[in-house]
């Protein structure tokens, strides 16, 4: 009760005063933290740490231009440059991290074995992207995989990051050989596949061609419209005369229906009978003989009446002709218009084959062409294949470890001791 209530009461020169006092225990503790640092600074080996930057190629463009690789004259090195890469860039970060892949390094520098645990924990890949800027490209951004290795020697890491990164892209340089033979081949198949195909629709379309020739038909499509309307037009006119020749019957019969039709009796004399019988035995026609006793009768007409009668007669044929005529157009044209139907669904349906057929031949020419552009690429991409992944320089031993410096730890140890023992003064007192 009396500390709680005398405690209020120190003040800050009575700390100083204790702190004064305990000044042996206070050095005394920054002294012994200072030694225990060096000497555990001296036992523990150093860290140094290498590291190698490895480029996946091809940049991006993302400003100032839209198809860099021919635009700008990058090269078409690799099979990248022309068909997409064969594994993500996330890929590559998980195949270098691979327990096999750290194995091939270990196997590569006779380390031992059982490190690989140890490797695991002292390597490191980590993915950036880095971009740079020209006035000609403009912003170009690149993959880049960082490979770090840690090691107690700097010559061990930066021999570490060197095979580490060799092994790995010679790695990826295999399985991309591989895929892309895969691909080679796989569009190689395609690429015949479609020479196959297209040949095929172009046999079928040539076959068409010869068994429809479209154009024919249409012209005799035309030409039959065309002789329709000449027979339609012929049958106008013969309409015309229809009526026109009937106006003339029926106006020749009332005609001679007004007309009077007269006839004479007389006896004709002997002499007369027998030429007349002899002229008709002359002509081969049967006629009764005639003797001198019996008469001839005979009829004389009206000479107007027997016109009008030719007239009538003469109409009627015509007008007979003309139906006939009539009829026969009718017939004809009717026929010429079937013909023309059938020509008309058979032009329909073998335009829609043909225009079937030339979409097809289309297709398979598109398919083609590119299948062929693209075994073109892949051939020459084949031919000309490097790697995809560029390393950057080579690995430099690093000259500082990557621990903090002895003076900054004995210097950070004897102030934590000091502070350390102050703390115990003031807490014995």
């Amino acid at each position: 009760m009396n500390s709680n209530q005398a405690a209020p009461g120190i003040q800050p020169y009575a700390y100083m005063k204790l702190l004064w006092n305990g000044r042996l225990a206070i050095v005394g503790g920054a002294v012994l933290c200072a030694l225990i640092s060096i000497v555990a600074s001296l036992i523990v080996p150093r860290t140094y740490e290498a590291r190698l930057t490895v480029l996946v190629s091809p940049p991006t463009f993302k400003e100032g231009i839209a198809e860099p690789p021919q635009a700008v004259g990058y090269s078409p090195r690799s099979l990248a440059t022309l068909m997409p890469p064969p594994f993500a860039v996330e890929t590559y970060q998980a195949l270098a991290m691979s327990p096999n892949m750290l194995n091939v390094v270990i196997d590569s520098l006779q380390m031992d074995p059982e490190s690989l645990a140890d490797l695991i924990d002292r390597c490191n890949v980590s993915l950036v992207e880095l971009g740079s800027r020209t006035p000609q490209f403009g912003t170009s951004y690149s993959d880049a995989l960082i490979f770090t290795a840690r090691a107690n020697d700097p010559d061990d890491a930066a021999k570490i990051v060197q095979e580490w990164t060799t092994q790995f892209i010679a790695h990826v340089d295999t399985l991309t050989g591989i895929l892309t033979d895969r691909t080679v081949k796989l569009i190689e198949t395609m690429y015949t596949a479609s020479k196959e195909q297209l040949a095929t629709a172009e046999k079928r379309y040539e076959d068409f061609q010869k068994q429809w020739n479209l154009g024919l038909i249409e012209t005799e499509k035309t030409a039959l419209e065309k002789l329709v309307g000449e027979l339609e037009v012929d049958l106008q006119q013969t309409e015309i005369s229809i009526v026109k020749t009937g106006k003339l019957l029926e106006k020749a019969r009332e005609q001679l229906a007004s007309q009077e039709r007269i006839e004479s009796l007389f006896q004709a004399p002997p002499t007369v009978a027998y030429w007349i019988t002899k002229q008709a035995a002359e002509a081969g026609q049967k006629a009764k003989p005639i003797t001198p006793e019996d008469g001839l009768r005979t009829e004389m007409y009206n000479p107007q009446y027997q016109e009008i009668k030719s007239a009538e007669i003469l109409a009627e044929q015509n007008l007979e002709q003309s139906l006939a005529k009539k009829e026969d157009l009718n017939t004809r044209i009717e026929t010429i218009r079937q013909h023309i139907q059938r020509l008309q669904k058979d032009l329909a349906e073998q335009k829609l084959v043909d225009t079937s057929l030339q979409r097809e031949v289309k297709t398979h020419e598109d398919t083609y062409q590119l299948a062929a552009k693209s075994r073109d690429k892949a051939q020459f991409a084949n031919a000309s294949r490097e790697s995809d992944l560029f390393v950057v320089g080579t690995a430099v031993a690093p000259g500082q470890p990557t621990d903090i410096p002895r003076s900054i730890q004995v210097v950070s140890v004897f102030m934590l001791g000091a502070i350390l023992g102050a703390a115990y003064v003031l807490a014995r007192h």
